[in-house]
């Protein structure tokens, strides 16, 4: 029955529209697919070699409106990490253990960044949540030997402050206990090259870390990235074969691939054996990977149909030509 479909659809006078439109469409979608790829491709090196436009600098420049941060890309991987490591020896605690446990572990260092933000507050007693204060007077009235001890806790308990006689300079000390929200975002463009970061530094109650005490403000920003490297634009289309059919003839082939999924493609094209005889075929071929990445060639099955020698069953090997 198969057999007889395809013999009348070989036959209809419409083959060759139809034909052409399956095609068109295949290869118009391929067509969109690689000229997307070499636009990021030329944007990508574009940018990474320093060249980039009004919008894009505006894009990547300091912003305190949003906290966003100054982004600057570099090329040089070697550099980034020098430039990290002064910061690590100046701010991180234990940076050179760190340092030893980045190489025992094989890390790569791809980003960093090192924002001043400024935090102003001013701490006030409330009525419905007045301060815990006491004052301790001992000994007279304001005379020499007069002692008055005063501390003092803000409703929060995140600020202290005892002096043993505030009568008399030091001895004072004031005790913090803070807690801190920083959150940011790292975004990449999706036909670029180009990273934009935020960082936002917020004081919790230390209380309850659901309440906001105050947020600060972003003064001066630094964050600094190497690229990813990214992939040739790899087209895959086309084919060249070799193979055999069910009578053990030779046959020659040349095939664009529709459709892929994982190592296995969808492969129509023409055939030519040692007949002589041509004829159309589709078929699948299977493309196994090398070190993580697909050979050149691969291994197709599939059938073609002659007018003269019926249905051939096809088995053979594929070049990816182009």
């Amino acid at each position: 029955m198969l057999k007889q479909i395809l013999k009348e659809y070989l036959k209809a006078s419409y083959i060759k529209y139809v034909t052409a439109l399956v095609v068109f469409i295949f290869a118009a979608y391929d067509y969109w697919q690689v000229r997307t790829a070499l636009n990021y491709q030329k944007t990508y090196s574009r940018q990474v070699n320093g060249y980039l436009s009004d919008k894009e600098n505006e894009l990547i420049s300091q912003d305190v409106k949003f906290n966003k941060v100054k982004t600057t890309l570099v090329s040089n991987a070697k550099k980034l990490k020098e430039e990290a490591s002064e910061y690590r020896s100046k701010y991180q605690k234990a940076s050179k253990e760190y340092e030893q446990f980045v190489k025992n572990n094989k890390l790569v260092l791809e980003q960093y960044q090192n924002n001043v933000f400024t935090l102003k507050q001013e701490v006030k007693s409330l009525k419905n949540a007045p301060a815990k204060t006491k004052i301790v007077i001992e000994k007279g009235s304001c005379t020499s030997d007069t002692i008055v001890s005063y501390t003092y806790d803000d409703p929060t308990e995140r600020l202290s402050f005892t002096t043993p006689n505030c009568l008399v300079n030091g001895n004072e000390v004031w005790s913090l206990n803070q807690a801190f929200s920083v959150y940011g975002e790292v975004h990449q463009q999706k036909n670029g090259a180009l990273k934009v970061a935020t960082l936002n530094l917020t004081e919790l109650d230390p209380l309850d870390h659901s309440k906001i005490l105050s947020k600060a403000s972003l003064v001066k920003s630094e964050f600094k990235y190497v690229p990813l490297p990214i992939e040739k634009v790899s087209y895959d289309m086309v084919t060249f074969g070799l193979g055999i059919n069910q009578k053990l003839k030779l046959n020659a082939n040349i095939g664009y691939n529709l459709y892929s999924f994982r190592s296995f493609y969808l492969n129509a094209g023409a055939a030519i054996d040692t007949s002589p005889d041509a004829y159309p075929y589709l078929s699948i071929i299977y493309r196994p990977d090398f070190l993580s990445k697909p050979l050149n060639l691969g291994i197709s099955f599939g059938s073609g149909y002659s007018l003269r020698t019926s249905f051939n069953y096809l088995l053979g090997v594929s070049l990816f030509a182009w």
